[in-house]
C-alpha cells in the first residue's frame, strides 16, 4: 500500500494481491484512525459480498472469484464499543467484463489492478452498539 496525507484528507492506494478490507483495518490502526469516510475505485477478484436478511438476522452470503471493476465503493469507519478496534462498513458496486453488475456488503477482496481510495477521518469517535432487534452493532448517534 502507498499513502499519502494532504491536510485532512488521505489518498490510499492497494496494490494487486493486496485485501481490501484487512489492508484498511491495518492503516486505520496504525494511523490512529477511529471514525471516518471513504471512496474508492478499482479492479478486485476474489470478492465476497453479503445481503443482510431481516427474517434471518445474518447475512447471504457469495464469492465472486472472477475479475471485477469497482463502480461505486464507499463506506465509513466506526467503533466497536467492546472490542475499541475500528470498525470497516463498506458497500460496493462491481461489474463483470459482460457489464453485469453485483453489490451489497463487502466482506472482503483481492486487488487485481489498483483499489485508489480517498479516506476523510473524523476527530470524534462514531460508536456502534448492538441493535437487538437485527442483532446488529449499528450507529449511535447522539
Amino acid at each position: 500500500m502507498n499513502y499519502k496525507k494532504i491536510d485532512d484528507i488521505y489518498l490510499l492506494c492497494l496494490q494487486e494481491g493486496e485485501r481490501v478490507i484487512g489492508s484498511i483495518e491495518r492503516f486505520v490502526e496504525t494511523e490512529g484512525i477511529i471514525s471516518g469516510f471513504f471512496w474508492a475505485v478499482g479492479a478486485i477478484r476474489n470478492v465476497e459480498l453479503g445481503i443482510f436478511d431481516i427474517e434471518e438476522k445474518d447475512y447471504i452470503k457469495a464469492i465472486f472469484k472472477d475479475y471485477y471493476e469497482i463502480v461505486s465503493c464507499h463506506g465509513n469507519i466506526s467503533v466497536d464499543p467492546e472490542s475499541k478496534k475500528p470498525v470497516i462498513h463498506t458497500h460496493i458496486s462491481i461489474a463483470d467484463k459482460n457489464f453485469k453488475l453485483f453489490g451489497g456488503h463487502l466482506f472482503e477482496a483481492e486487488v487485481t489492478v489498483t483499489f485508489e481510495m480517498i479516506l476523510l477521518p473524523v476527530t470524534v469517535p462514531i460508536h456502534r452498539n448492538i441493535n437487538q432487534k437485527f442483532n446488529l452493532k449499528l450507529w449511535k448517534v447522539i
